[in-house]
C-alpha cells in the first residue's frame, strides 16, 4: 500500500522522537561514565544529583556548541570519530588480553607464566556452555532474549546516515553501503570485545557488586582487573566516554535533520522559523 503525506510525517515525527530520546540517553551515559570513572579513582566520592545536572547540561551544551556555532566543523569532527573507533578498539582489546602477561627476556618461561596467569582467565567452556540468569526469570531463554536488548543497542543508530541523506552527496549509493559498512564494522568489534570481556571476567557477582559496577559500568573493574593498574583502566575508559560524548553530537545532528524535515512539511508548531536554513 502506497504511504500518503500523512504516514510520512507519522513516520519522521517517530523517528525524530527517537533520535530525540537517544540524544538524552547519551547525554546521561555520559553524566553516569564520568561519575563511575571518579568512583573507580576515588572510592570515596558519591555522586551527588546536582553534580550529574550540570555534567549532563554541560555534555548536551557541548553537542549543540558544534552543531551550531561550530557547524562547519562538524565533517572534520565525524572523521575524527571513526578514527578514534577504529584504533580505540584496538587500544582497549590489546591490553584487555595481553597486559597480564610480563615480557619475558627467556622463552622457556613463556608456559610458566602462561600456567599461572591460566587461573585468572575463563576457560573457553565456560565461556561458551555457562549461562546466567541473574534477573531470576523463569527459564534460561527467556533471560537469553531478554539479555539481547543490550547487544541491540550497541548496534543500534547503523540508520543514522539516512537522516543526513540530503546532505550527502551520491545518497542513494553513499547511504546504503555506509549502513552496510557500519554494521559490519560494529558487529565484528563488539564480538571482539564482548569474547575477550567474558574471558577475563572470572567473577561476575563481584565485577558487579564493585563501587563502578553499583553505578550501571562493571567494565571499568573489569579493564582494572585485567590490567592492574588504575591509570591504564582510565585510559582504557576515557576512550568510551570520548566515543560517548562523540555519540551524543551525532545523535543530535541526526535528530535536528529530522525535526527540520518534519517543519518543512509544516508538521511543527512555528515551522516557518524551524524550517529556515542559513548558509
Amino acid at each position: 500500500m502506497e504511504k500518503t503525506p500523512h504516514h510520512n510525517e507519522q513516520e519522521t515525527m517517530t523517528k525524530a522522537e527517537r533520535d530525540t530520546q537517544v540524544l538524552a540517553r547519551l547525554g546521561k551515559k555520559s553524566v553516569l561514565e564520568i561519575e563511575a570513572l571518579i568512583q573507580l579513582n576515588n572510592p570515596d566520592y558519591v555522586p551527588q544529583r546536582w553534580e550529574g545536572t550540570l555534567l549532563f547540561w554541560a555534555t548536551v551544551t557541548i553537542a549543540v556548541l558544534i552543531n551550531t556555532v561550530f557547524g562547519q566543523l562538524l565533517p572534520a569532527i565525524e572523521t575524527f570519530m571513526l578514527i578514534v573507533h577504529v584504533l580505540g578498539f584496538f587500544a582497549i582489546l590489546i591490553p584487555l588480553v595481553y597486559v597480564g602477561f610480563p615480557h619475558l627476556e627467556d622463552p622457556s618461561h613463556v608456559l610458566m607464566f602462561a600456567s599461572q596467569m591460566a587461573p585468572k582467565k575463563a576457560s573457553a567452556h565456560d565461556v561458551f556452555t555457562v549461562f546466567e540468569n541473574g534477573g531470576g526469570y523463569p527459564t534460561q531463554t527467556a533471560s537469553f532474549f531478554v539479555g539481547l536488548i543490550g547487544t541491540v543497542f550497541a548496534m543500534f543508530g547503523c540508520d543514522s546516515a539516512v537522516h543526513m541523506a540530503e546532505e550527502v552527496k551520491n545518497a542513494d549509493v553513499t547511504v546504503p553501503w555506509s549502513m552496510l559498512v557500519t554494521t559490519l564494522l560494529n558487529g565484528a568489534f563488539g564480538w571482539a570485545i564482548v569474547l575477550a570481556t567474558v574471558f577475563v571476567t572470572i567473577d561476575v557477582e563481584a565485577v558487579l557488586a564493585s563501587p563502578t559496577g553499583a553505578l550501571g559500568y562493571p567494565y571499568m573493574q573489569i579493564f582494572y582487573d585485567s590490567v592492574g593498574s588504575k591509570g591504564g583502566a582510565t585510559g582504557m575508559t576515557v576512550i568510551i566516554l570520548l566515543m560517548t560524548v562523540c555519540g551524543t553530537i551525532a545523535a543530535l545532528a541526526t535528530s535536528s535533520r529530522l525535526i527540520w524535515a518534519f517543519a518543512r512539511d509544516r508538521g511543527l508548531p512555528f515551522w516557518r522559523h524551524v524550517s529556515k536554513v542559513s548558509t
